[in-house]
């Protein structure tokens, strides 16, 4: 009966280990997001139901992490100074020297405040995109590609791109091109537009220049194949010359008495002594008759 007493208070007492053992302790950093990494089930976010209840992955050694991710808004800069498309080149047709160049730029300095949404804390660890412990790097980064993605679009958007120097345009801007990311401000501190009356000369100079060119350029190739058929046209009728040239040299070879007609609708008389060697030449030529039979 001993034995049988000592079993079951060993096994309760067992049992007692593994139910502590298998208690969450879910120690969360204050102003922070609770995630439980496991390596048979991966990331998870720290629920209310996760606090009491009791977990079997945490009995596996090595399996169970506790995570905290900070809340707070990471606050980046916002330095972008940029210029519009084919400013050098307009520069160049109006003759403006280079220091001029500002008059063709943006420049906007300002802050943005955000965080990462809470719905996407899992994906993002799930493809090793940041870690917990170096969230700020990762802001940063987001903080750049933010910069590059207004450099970008202020310079594709040309004269439209104006509208969103106005704060909650440029807040509806990047919540699209970022929809990951929660924002709580953008502030402006300061901008500078772009000379856009100058702007529109100089594309409309550009865009004359390229239909004069394009005419040009037509034009030219117009005369070009002209030539090229005229000079066709040449080859074709001297070919023609030169075939009509050699039948004749063909049909004077075979019957050179020709040559002497030809020489005699010149006036010449038969006994000319330029017509005399051809028919001379001709009655060489001509077949002797067979001798007759007797």
């Amino acid at each position: 009966m001993k034995k049988i007493l000592a079993l079951v208070l060993v096994l309760f007492l067992m049992a007692g280990v593994l139910y502590w053992i298998g208690l969450p302790s879910l120690t969360i950093e204050n102003n922070s997001t609770g995630v439980i990494y496991t390596k048979t089930s991966g990331y998870e976010l720290i629920t209310e139901q996760h606090r009491h209840k009791w977990d079997i992955r945490k009995l596996l050694p090595h399996n169970y992490t506790v995570l905290s991710i900070s809340n707070h808004y990471y606050t980046a800069p916002i330095s972008v100074t940029t210029e519009l498309r084919q400013s050098s080149i307009l520069l160049d047709m109006l003759n403006i020297e280079i220091p001029s160049k500002e008059f063709l730029q943006f420049s906007i300095q300002g802050e943005v405040n955000y965080r990462l949404k809470q719905d996407k804390i899992i994906s993002f660890l799930e493809k090793d995109l940041f870690h917990p412990s170096q969230i700020d790097d990762f802001y940063a980064g987001e903080g750049d590609r933010i910069n590059a993605f207004l450099v970008q679009n202020f310079t594709s958007l040309q004269i439209d791109a104006v509208q969103y120097l106005y704060q909650h345009k440029l807040l509806d801007l990047l919540k699209t091109e970022f929809p990951h990311l929660e924002f709580q401000y953008v502030k402006i501190t300061s901008f500078k537009l772009p000379d856009i009356d100058l702007y529109r000369i100089t594309q409309q100079r550009i865009q004359e220049q390229s239909d004069y060119q394009q005419k040009q350029n037509y034009d030219l190739t117009n005369l070009q194949q002209e030539l090229f058929l005229e000079q066709e046209r040449d080859n074709i009728k001297f070919r023609h010359a030169l075939e009509k040239l050699e039948e004749i040299g063909k049909v004077l070879t075979k019957y050179p008495i020709l040559l002497a007609y030809l020489a005699l609708e010149k006036n010449h008389p038969l006994d000319d002594p330029f017509i005399a060697p051809f028919i001379d030449l001709h009655t060489s030529l001509e077949p002797t008759d067979p001798p007759e039979e007797e």
